[in-house]
């Protein structure tokens, strides 16, 4: 596809591209929001899921692969592929206090995305489950690995496998400017 040159910057003719929000739209949103998510979308035919996390991952940095399987047969709608990706911490005690914080964020709503658009990746161990249920001690040396681990996902790759398109996204945090 041929992009056309324009003075605010490239679009092409299709309207793939783009920014959305635009730069003046996301500047109005900043006064109310301490998140808002931005994306470029472009046509995706050539490329997979697999082969864009080789690409955006580099082997030994923090990313992940989101991907799923409906009825056990066909592939969900969405692919999700965070990069540079931050390790969220979790603090002492109870994990949840700190993916309540990040639940608790302000985003704009931005037409056009996806339900999940950037958060906290990561798992809860099953012994997690003692910061808010009553149970007995585990026996035994705990296992050589984290409780719980979570990564920041602010900038997202997302494969839609309807439309046949991927949005670029970012998490735009207007007081970090």
């Amino acid at each position: 596809m041929r992009e056309q040159s324009t003075g605010a910057g490239s679009a092409s003719r299709s309207g793939l591209a783009r920014c959305t929000p635009s730069r003046e739209a996301a500047r109005g949103l900043a006064s109310e929001f301490a998140l808002i998510p931005v994306y470029r979308e472009v046509l995706a035919d050539m490329l997979t899921p697999v082969r864009a996390y080789t690409l955006l991952c580099p082997p030994g940095e923090p990313g992940f692969l989101l991907e799923s399987v409906e009825g056990g047969e066909r592939l969900a709608r969405y692919s999700f592929i965070g990069a540079q990706a931050r390790a969220l911490e979790l603090g002492e005690g109870n994990p949840l206090d700190a993916l309540a914080s990040v639940a608790g964020e302000q985003t704009a709503p931005v037409r056009g995305i996806p339900r999940f658009h950037g958060g906290a990746v990561g798992y809860l161990g099953y012994e997690t489950a003692r910061h808010f249920e009553r149970l007995p001690v585990a026996q035994g040396a705990a296992p050589p690995m984290p409780e719980s681990a979570f990564l920041r996902a602010e900038d997202l790759a997302v494969f839609d496998h309807v439309t046949r398109r991927l949005q670029l996204l970012t998490i735009h945090r207007p007081d970090r400017e």
